[in-house]
């Protein structure tokens, strides 16, 4: 893997630390972004140079200034560790009442709806979120066709599980939850992730 060099570092961090607008933690984040995302782009087979635009166009396209009006995108260390923090909660909570939920179902046990259905909020309004923010932060700066698909993939998940509440609850409405989930997740999702994927592979 590609080292990023002193001189290069210094470089980075001199470019970041010249917008006298961002605050010095977030400086500190874009430098750390920057750097690893350049190490990354080098490894694929680009030189420092052309790797150092392809970030800078993709992180920043308006300029480090253009950052500011996107603050509250911008991932911070202590936004990151909540975020984390959540992220772990939920997805151990989601986990363990799906898990039981089945077994439950199996075996006959009462109660098991109910804890489907505080499952589905947890997965809906905390798991979901925390997922869309990661990805959506991991790509801060982006512009707003790259951020379609996160937006796109929380709306079908989130279908997709309401599908799941509805189906095992014999509510009205399942075929129009679950025909909403399968096209918002076919004709919005995966096109526009693999035009991305194919267009950032294309970038020589």
């Amino acid at each position: 893997m590609n080292v990023l060099t002193e001189k290069q570092i210094d470089f980075i961090s001199e470019k970041i630390n010249g917008c006298v607008q961002l605050s010095r933690e977030m400086k500190d984040d874009l430098i750390d972004h920057f750097s690893c995302t350049i190490e990354d782009e080098m490894v694929k087979g680009k030189d420092f140079e052309m790797a150092y635009r392809f970030v800078f166009e993709k992180v920043c396209p308006e300029g480090l200034d253009g950052l500011i009006k996107e603050t509250s995108y911008i991932p911070t260390t202590t936004k990151r560790k909540r975020l984390s923090r959540i992220l772990r909660i939920s997805g151990i909570f989601t986990l363990v009442g799906f898990t039981a939920t089945v077994f439950m179902k199996l075996f006959h046990i009462p109660f098991g709806q109910i804890v489907l259905m505080l499952t589905a909020v947890v997965c809906i309004f905390l798991l979901i979120p925390a997922l869309f923010l990661y990805f959506f932060q991991k790509k801060m700066g982006i512009r707003q066709i790259g951020k379609f698909p996160y937006v796109a993939g929380c709306i079908g998940t989130v279908l997709l599980i309401v599908s799941v509440v509805f189906y095992t609850s014999h509510w009205p409405g399942l075929f129009i939850a679950l025909l909403s989930a399968v096209l918002c997740i076919d004709f919005a999702v995966f096109p526009l992730i693999f035009t991305n994927r194919y267009k950032t592979d294309m970038v020589i």
